[in-house]
């Protein structure tokens, strides 16, 4: 019960789930390693929007929406992937 307490918790840390629900075993670490900045270079490019200064104002809004949510659905998205082949 503990364990999976602590992995639901750590949700939040996107492709690394997998290797903490299979105790850091080395091939789950590794992929999740692998995986690690690819989803990170999603939600850096989502966070990274959110303060630059775009050249148009009328869909500024808009775009940071869109942009701050696919930045998350790309971090968020490694962690079926982890849990698939930790689980698989």
């Amino acid at each position: 019960m503990k364990h999976t307490l602590w992995t639901t918790s750590c949700t939040a840390l996107g492709p690394l789930v997998g290797a903490i629900a299979r105790n850091c075993q080395s091939c789950c670490l590794s992929f999740s390693l692998w995986l690690l900045p690819y989803c990170g270079t999603c939600l850096a490019l989502g966070a990274l929007a959110q303060v630059i200064r775009f050249p148009f104002r009328r869909f500024e809004m808009p775009v940071r929406y869109v942009l701050w949510t696919t930045g998350l659905f790309g971090w968020f998205a490694g962690i079926p992937l982890s849990f698939a082949h930790a689980f698989g």
